[in-house]
C-alpha cells in the first residue's frame, strides 16, 4: 500500500479544482477588460492636462528670452561707432547699465568685428581681450541677426553658459561689433523655475536646444550639458527635434517609459519638454487595478475556501485515520488519539486505533526521556568523554584497553574516532608515552577507585583535567576537562613577576611603590643607592618624606598624582634629599596602577638623578653667554642686556650709553711675541676696565680685541665721560705678562640714548662703531662721540639717492620746455629743457628740490643721459608734426668728464637720425668748465666735430677770465638771469651787463639773457644790443605737448619792435 498519496490525486483536491476552473475563467476575464478600458481614458486625460502645463512654462520662458534679446536690441542701438573705438568710454556705458547685470546673471560684453571683447560687465568677470569668433551666435550677430545661442561652456567661467548677441550698427547700418548677455546656468537664473517642480531625478522639466541637441536646464541640475542620444538611435527624441508638439507615452532618453508633453519655444528655437514617469503618473490608476485584482483574488480564495470546506467536512474522518496510521510507520513521528465523531463502521475503525494509539505512546515517551538524558550529558557536553573496556594478558595483566563509545568532544580532542579499536591501534605508541595511561586505567578497574590527574597532551599543546573510574566490571569512562587558559594564565603570572621583579631590582632609577594613600610600599635597589633609605627607614611614611621640604611635596606631589589620577602624567623635575641631608635634583615621571574598572591599586614612581645633566646644562649656559678667554659677556648676552637698558630706561627717563672699545696696536705685540702673550694681555686689560665700571654697567667682548660697554641710568650724557675716560685710562695701563712690560692704548666710540629718532639696539652699536673708526682715522687713543644729526643727514640724503634711482626706472621725470626767442624779430630760436620729477605723492618738483642731491653722485650721469635721450625724442615728435625747433640741455660736470662721454653722445645721436646734431646745444656751467678747463676744451671739441654746440651757462657768476673765454669753443654765452633781474635798479649789474655783451661780441659768440621778466627788461637788453632772451615775461616752461600751439601763437611785445640800439 502506498505510504502517502499525493495531495493533487486527493478526492477532495479534484473535486475543488473542477469548480472553481468555472468561476476563475469568468471573473478574471472580466477584470482585465475594466482595467484596459480605464487605462486609456486616464493616458488621455492627463496628457491634456500635462500639456496644458508644459505649453504655459514654455510662453513664460519664450517672454523671458524675448524680453531679454530685446533689451540687448535696445541697448546695441544706442551705441555708435565713437564708442566702439574707445574701449574706455565703452566699458563706463555698460557700467551705467546696471539692468545687464539684473538681466543676465554672468554679466554682457562687446565684441568687435573681429569677434574679440573689448568691453565687460562686470570687469571681474575678465572677458577682455578674449576672442569668441568661434561662436556661432557671435558670427549670426556680426553678420547682422540678433539670435540666442546653444548652451557651451564658458571659456573664463569654465561652466554651461548659454548667450544671446544683437548686432552693433555704425550710422550707415553697417554692423560694426555685437552686445552679448551671458546666463550662467550654474548660478541662480530665470530657468531655475524648472528646478522648481516636485519631481524626481527621472521626471521634471528638460529644456533642450535641438540645434546642439543639449539640455539647457532640467529640473534635474545634474543633467544640465547633457548630450541626448544622436539621430537615428531613439525616436521620441528624433521627433521632437523634428518640431513636434503634443503629448504621448514614450521611452525618454535615459531608456525611462513616461507619459511626456513636448512644446516649442519659438524665439530660441528650442523646446520645452515635461515627462513624468509611467509608474508616478499612472500611479492612481495601477492602484485602482491592484485593488480590482486584490478583490478577484479574494473572491478566488473565497470560492476555493468554501468549495474545499464542503468536501472536507464529509471526507475529514477517513483522511485523518489514514494519515495516523501512515505515521505509525515512521520511527520519528508521534501519533495521536483521534476524534470519534461518527457511529458508522469510520467511527469503530477510529475507536479502535486510539486505543492502539495509547499504549503505544507511553512505551516511547519512557525510552525518548531516557535517551535524550543521555544524548544532552554525552554528546553535547563541552567534556569529551569515552567508555572503555580493559584488555587483559594471558597472565591477567592489562595490556590494553578498547574504545566502546566516545563522544564528540573526545574526537574532538584527539582528531580520531576511536570507536571500536584499541588504545594502542587508535594511537600508535601510547605504551611509549611518559605517562602510563594502560596502568593507572587497569588500577581504576582493579580497585574501583576514580583518578583525578592533571596532565598536558603532547600533540595539542594543551593541559587537561583528568577523571576516571569504573562503572561496571572491566569498563570504565574517563573524562576530560581543558583548563589550558588556566594553566597559561598561572604561567603568565609567574612570568610577568619575575620580569617586574627583574626590571624593579636591576633599573639604574630609583623606583618607589606607594599605595593610594601615598604610604611607601616597597622599593627597589637603586633607590636605597640614590636615597640612603632602605625599607626599615621608610616603613609607614608617606613618599613626601625625602622630599627636599614639606612644601615642595604638596605643591609638585599632590599635582602631579592629580594629572595621574586624570592620566595627564609627564615628566617633572623637584628637587629631594637625601638620608645625609644632601639636597639634589631629580626628574620624575609618576604613573598610577589601577583596574580594568578603574580602581586605583597603587602609585609608582621613577626618579632619576640629574645633578650632572644640571651642571653640564649650566656649562653649556654659561659657554653660550660668556667669552672662553676673559670671562666677559659675549655678543649674543650682550644684545640681551643691551635691550633690557634700553626699555630701563626708557621707563626711568634716563640716559645711556654704548661705548664701542678696540685696543691700539694689539697686533703687533700678537706678531712679536705670541698668541699666548697677546691673550694674557686682553685677561689683564679687560679686567681692569671691567673694574673701572660700576656694578650695574656691562663690558663684554666681542672678539679679538674689540670690546663693547653699556654705561646705564645716567642723569644725562655728561655724566658719563667720567666713566668713558676711566675705561680709556684703564685700558693704557702697563701690563706685566712673563717678565714684559706691555702697554695698549683704546680707540673708544661713544653714542647715546635716547636721541631724536627712535633707534634700536643693533643701530646703537653700528654708530659707535663708526664712532670708533673715526676715533681711528684721528689718531687713536682718543674717544670719537658719534654725530647723530649728521647720521641723520646722510640717511636723508642716500634715501633721497635711491628714491631718484627708482623714480628714473618708473619714469617718474619729465621734461618741460622754455622758448628761446628773437625780441626783435620774434622768431623762436630755440627752447631750453628744463626737467621736472613728477612725484607720486608730492606732485610736480622743481629741479633744485632733487638735482643738488646726484650732482656728485654717478646718478648725476644717468640723469643726464635720460634728459638727453628724452629731448632728442621730442624733437622727432615735434618734426613729425612739422615743428623743427633746436633745444639745449644742461650737462653737469660729472657727467661732462666721463671718460667716454663723447663716444656715448654719439651713440645716442645715432639712435635719433631724424634729429641734426646741430640742433642740440649742451649748455655747461662757467664753473664746471673752469675744474678742468683743459678736459673742457677737449670735449667741446670733439663734440664741435660731430656737429653738437656748446653754450656757457650762467656766464658771470664764475671767475670769468678772457684767457678762458678764448680756450672754450662755445657758441653762445648765457648771461645769468641775477644780472638782469636787477639791471633796471642797479647800476653795477648794468655795467656788468654791458661787458658781458661786448665780450660776447668781441670773441664772435651769440649771448643771451636769462631772467626777462617784463617788457621793461627786453626793451633795455634790446638797447644794449642783447636781442636773444627767455624767461617768465616770455613764456614760462610748458610740457612738450603745448610748444606748438605757443610757437604758432607768440608774437614779441610792440615795443621790442621799435627799440634800436644803444
Amino acid at each position: 500500500m502506498q505510504a502517502t498519496i499525493p495531495p493533487w490525486r486527493s478526492l477532495k483536491t479534484r473535486a475543488a479544482l473542477y469548480t472553481l476552473a468555472i468561476f476563475v475563467l469568468g471573473l478574471w476575464a472580466l477584470a482585465f477588460y475594466v482595467s484596459r478600458m480605464l487605462q486609456a481614458d486616464m493616458v488621455k486625460l492627463l496628457g491634456e492636462q500635462q500639456f496644458s502645463a508644459v505649453s504655459t512654462a514654455a510662453r513664460d520662458i519664450d517672454d523671458h528670452l524675448s524680453s531679454r534679446l530685446q533689451a540687448l536690441k535696445t541697448v546695441a542701438a544706442e551705441m555708435d561707432a565713437s564708442l566702439m573705438v574707445d574701449p574706455q568710454a565703452l566699458q563706463r556705458r555698460l557700467e551705467q547699465l546696471p539692468l545687464l547685470q539684473l538681466l543676465f546673471n554672468s554679466g554682457a560684453f562687446v565684441v568687435n568685428r573681429d569677434g574679440v571683447a573689448i568691453a565687460n560687465v562686470p570687469i571681474s568677470a575678465q572677458r577682455l581681450n578674449t576672442s569668441y569668433i568661434d561662436r556661432g551666435f557671435v558670427v549670426i550677430a556680426l553678420s547682422g541677426t540678433a539670435n540666442i545661442g546653444p548652451p557651451v561652456i564658458g571659456k573664463r567661467l569654465k561652466v554651461p553658459v548659454f548667450a544671446m548677441a544683437a548686432p552693433v550698427r555704425d550710422a550707415q547700418g553697417t554692423v560694426i561689433g555685437a552686445l552679448i548677455g551671458a546666463t550662467n546656468l550654474s548660478m541662480p537664473n530665470f530657468l531655475d523655475t524648472l528646478t522648481l517642480s516636485q519631481y524626481g531625478e527621472e521626471d521634471g522639466y528638460l529644456l533642450v536646444s535641438p540645434q546642439t541637441r543639449q539640455i539647457i536646464a532640467a529640473t534635474d541640475k545634474k543633467r544640465v550639458m547633457e548630450m541626448l542620444p544622436a539621430a537615428g538611435i531613439n525616436a521620441y527624441v528624433d521627433r521632437n527635434m523634428a518640431g513636434y508638439e503634443g503629448h504621448d507615452v514614450l521611452n525618454n532618453a535615459l531608456g525611462v517609459e513616461q507619459l511626456a508633453s513636448v512644446k516649442r519655444i519659438p524665439v530660441a528655437n528650442w523646446y520645452l519638454l515635461l515627462g513624468l514617469s509611467n509608474a508616478r503618473a499612472f500611479a492612481p490608476i495601477h492602484d485602482m487595478q491592484q485593488r480590482m485584482f486584490v478583490a478577484a483574488l479574494l473572491l478566488t480564495l473565497l470560492a476555493a475556501a468554501l468549495t474545499w470546506w464542503v468536501l472536507a467536512r464529509q471526507l475529514t474522518a477517513l483522511a485523518t485515520t489514514a494519515q495516523a496510521m501512515v505515521k505509525l510507520t515512521h520511527p520519528t513521528q508521534t501519533p495521536q488519539a483521534l476524534p470519534v465523531t461518527r457511529n458508522d463502521e469510520i467511527g469503530q475503525l477510529v475507536s479502535s486505533f486510539n486505543i492502539l494509539i495509547a499504549r503505544w505512546n507511553k512505551r516511547e515517551a519512557a525510552l525518548l526521556d531516557i535517551e535524550w538524558k543521555f544524548s544532552a550529558l554525552f554528546e553535547y557536553g563541552p567534556i569529551a568523554v569515552a567508555y572503555h573496556q580493559m584488555l587483559y594478558d594471558e597472565a591477567g595483566q592489562p595490556y590494553d584497553y578498547l574504545f566502546i563509545d566516545a563522544n564528540a568532544a573526545y574526537k574532538a580532542l584527539t582528531g580520531v574516532d576511536p570507536r571500536g579499536k584499541t588504545a594502542r591501534a587508535a594511537f600508535p605508541g601510547i605504551e611509549n608515552d611518559p605517562f602510563d595511561w594502560i596502568g593507572t586505567y587497569g588500577r581504576v578497574v582493579r580497585t574501583d577507585q576514580q583518578v583525578r590527574f592533571e596532565q598536558h597532551l603532547q600533540f595539542n599543546n594543551c593541559w587537561y583535567d583528568c577523571v576516571a573510574y569504573r562503572y561496571q566490571p572491566d569498563h570504565f569512562v574517563v573524562a576530560f576537562l581543558n583548563i589550558t587558559a588556566r594553566k597559561q594564565a598561572e604561567i603568565a603570572l609567574a612570568q610577568s613577576k619575575a620580569l617586574f621583579e627583574g626590571i624593579f631590582n636591576s633599573i639604574p632609577d630609583a623606583i618607589v611603590y606607594a599605595s593610594p594613600q601615598r604610604e611607601v610600599l616597597a622599593i627597589n635597589p637603586a633607590f636605597i643607592t640614590i636615597f640612603g633609605y632602605d625599607m626599615n627607614d621608610l616603613a609607614g611614611q608617606q613618599s613626601g618624606f625625602f622630599y627636599e621640604s614639606k612644601e615642595e611635596f604638596e605643591r609638585q606631589g599632590k599635582l602631579r598624582y592629580n594629572l595621574s589620577v586624570q592620566a595627564k602624567a609627564l615628566p617633572y623635575e623637584v628637587n629631594y634629599r637625601r638620608k645625609n641631608g644632601q639636597v639634589f635634583p631629580g626628574e620624575t615621571l609618576g604613573t598610577l596602577i589601577k583596574t580594568d574598572d578603574g580602581t586605583i591599586l597603587g602609585f609608582i614612581g621613577v626618579i632619576r638623578d640629574i645633578t650632572d645633566r644640571k651642571a653640564q646644562q649650566h656649562a653649556l649656559e654659561h659657554m653660550a653667554h660668556f667669552d672662553a678667554l676673559t670671562n666677559l659677556p659675549n655678543r649674543v648676552l650682550l644684545a640681551d642686556r643691551l635691550q633690557q637698558s634700553l626699555l630701563q630706561v626708557q621707563r626711568r627717563g634716563r640716559s645711556l650709553v654704548v661705548v664701542y672699545i678696540d685696543l691700539d696696536s694689539f697686533k703687533n705685540i700678537n706678531d712679536q711675541h705670541s698668541h699666548e702673550i697677546g691673550d694674557q694681555l686682553l685677561i689683564s686689560v679687560a679686567s681692569r676696565m671691567k673694574q673701572s665700571l660700576r656694578e650695574g654697567d656691562t663690558l663684554a667682548r666681542l672678539g679679538g680685541d674689540e670690546f663693547v660697554a653699556v654705561l646705564t641710568d645716567l642723569d644725562d650724557t655728561a655724566a658719563a665721560l667720567p666713566l668713558i675716560n676711566r675705561l680709556q685710562s684703564a685700558a693704557a695701563q702697563t701690563v706685566e705678562v712673563d717678565q714684559l712690560r706691555l702697554q695698549v692704548s683704546a680707540s673708544l666710540g661713544v653714542t647715546f640714548y635716547p636721541q631724536d629718532q627712535d633707534i634700536d639696539a643693533d643701530q646703537l652699536l653700528r654708530q659707535a662703531d663708526l664712532a670708533m673708526y673715526q676715533a681711528k682715522l684721528a689718531g687713536k687713543n682718543r674717544f670719537h662721540i658719534f654725530d647723530a644729526t649728521q647720521d641723520s643727514r646722510l640717511r636723508v640724503h642716500n634715501e633721497t639717492l635711491e628714491r631718484i634711482h627708482l623714480a628714473l626706472e618708473r619714469r617718474e621725470f619729465v621734461l618741460h620746455y622754455q622758448p628761446k626767442v628773437n625780441m626783435r624779430t620774434g622768431k623762436v630760436v630755440g627752447a631750453e629743457a628744463l626737467i621736472r620729477w613728477q612725484h607720486p605723492q608730492r606732485g610736480l618738483l622743481a629741479p633744485a628740490d632733487f638735482l643738488p642731491v646726484v650732482e656728485d653722485d654717478p646718478l648725476a650721469v644717468d640723469v643726464g643721459e635720460w634728459v638727453i635721450e628724452e629731448a632728442l625724442t621730442q624733437m622727432e615728435v615735434w618734426h613729425a608734426q612739422g615743428l623743427d625747433l633746436p633745444v639745449s640741455v644742461n650737462v653737469g660736470a660729472l657727467q661732462l668728464q666721463q671718460a667716454h662721454f663723447v663716444e656715448r653722445l654719439h651713440a645716442i645721436l645715432t639712435v635719433h637720425p631724424l634729429v641734426h646734431p646741430g640742433c642740440l646745444a649742451l649748455e655747461i656751467l662757467e664753473t664746471s668748465a673752469l675744474r678742468d678747463i683743459t678736459l673742457v676744451s677737449e670735449v667741446i671739441e670733439a663734440c664741435e666735430r660731430i656737429g653738437v654746440l656748446f653754450a656757457l651757462d650762467d656766464f658771470g657768476t664764475g671767475y670769468s677770465s678772457l684767457t678762458y673765454l678764448k680756450r672754450l669753443r662755445v657758441k653762445q654765452l648765457k648771461i645769468d638771469q641775477s644780472f638782469v633781474r636787477d639791471m633796471l635798479d642797479d647800476p653795477d649789474d648794468l655795467a656788468i651787463l654791458q661787458g658781458v655783451i661786448g665780450l660776447a661780441a668781441a670773441f664772435r659768440h651769440e649771448v643771451i639773457a636769462e631772467g626777462v621778466e617784463t617788457v621793461a627788461h627786453g626793451t633795455a637788453l634790446l638797447q644794449l644790443g642783447c636781442e636773444l632772451a627767455q624767461g617768465y615775461g616770455i613764456a614760462r616752461p610748458m610740457p612738450a605737448k603745448e610748444m606748438p600751439t605757443w610757437v604758432a601763437a607768440w608774437r614779441p611785445d610792440a615795443a621790442w619792435r621799435q627799440t634800436s640800439t644803444a
